[in-house]
């Protein structure tokens, strides 16, 4: 969609919602609109974000332990806490390693417990998957915890002691943006979880860097809407799902054959049944 000159700056500062950086700020728009000259002005306006520049820093890459991609979505998902955050609450975060969806809960305490009630939310939307991955935590190291995982049938990988790198995925989006997001939040003197709602659903719809499509596309296999500006598209049913439709549709439509009697209910002060002919469909 090509956005007219005098929208632009809105539109811009829609893409920013989140302080994702100047790189995925760029991705994010071209998801959705276009205009001559719109890399150059996300630029000028990430450049120039007061809270981009606190928590902008020189980060040295660590070493990654390569994880094979996983055959579909919330099939391998990676968990941590996070904190405590200034307010004294942690954050409970799973990764999904196919798609790179997070979903995250907020908690006072960082145990078993916390871990095993947010995965059990997080099940009850997307499924079981068939690993866990996490560090080693005492939290996650627990009989509680473990049985949790047995119970569902869920496969427990630990990361290499003091090496948290090696849960490469986690570590790197949990710890460093979602801290940058909430820090800004704290300059700006804005409410955190606020503002780890707005970096989550800007984070979700925008092309991430290793599989160039957004996180929610790969995950729910459709685009998820955004207060950015966008054409309404249509939603494409899988193959089987427009077979079983066809098929219902048509019991129904034999059940109503012309000429046949049916067993029909007047709506009327009192309701009466009885058999009537169907004329006309």
């Amino acid at each position: 969609m090509v956005i007219p000159q005098k929208l632009q700056p809105r539109v811009i500062e829609l893409g920013h919602k989140g302080h994702q950086g100047i790189l995925k700020m760029k991705q994010r728009l071209r998801t959705k609109v276009w205009w001559p000259g719109i890399d150059q002005e996300a630029e000028k306006f990430c450049k120039t974000c007061h809270g981009c520049q606190v928590v902008s820093r020189p980060i040295n890459p660590e070493p990654l332990q390569m994880t094979e991609l996983p055959q579909g979505p919330w099939q391998d998902i990676a968990i941590d806490f996070m904190g405590p955050l200034p307010s004294g609450d942690y954050v409970f975060a799973a990764t999904d390693y196919y798609s790179r969806y997070v979903e995250v809960t907020i908690a006072k305490r960082n145990t078993a417990e916390v871990a095993i009630k947010s995965l059990e939310n997080m099940f009850a939307t997307h499924g079981l998957p068939w690993t866990v991955t996490s560090d080693n935590g005492p939290h996650f190291i627990t009989e509680t915890f473990e049985s949790f995982l047995q119970e569902n049938g869920i496969e427990h990988r630990k990361t290499t002691p003091l090496w948290p790198q090696a849960n490469g995925e986690i570590e790197k989006q949990q710890n460093r943006s979602l801290l940058n997001r909430m820090e800004i939040a704290r300059v700006e003197e804005q409410d955190w979880r606020k503002a780890m709602q707005t970096y989550l659903i800007a984070y979700r719809n925008t092309p991430h860097p290793t599989t160039g499509m957004c996180p929610a596309e790969l995950m729910f296999r459709r685009k998820l809407r955004t207060k950015l500006p966008e054409l309404r598209e249509n939603v494409r049913l899988d193959e089987e799902m427009k077979e079983k439709v066809v098929q219902r549709k048509s019991k129904c439509q034999r059940h109503l054959d012309t000429g046949k009697m049916h067993l029909c209910l007047s709506y009327t002060k009192t309701p009466v049944s009885s058999l009537r002919k169907v004329i006309a469909r």
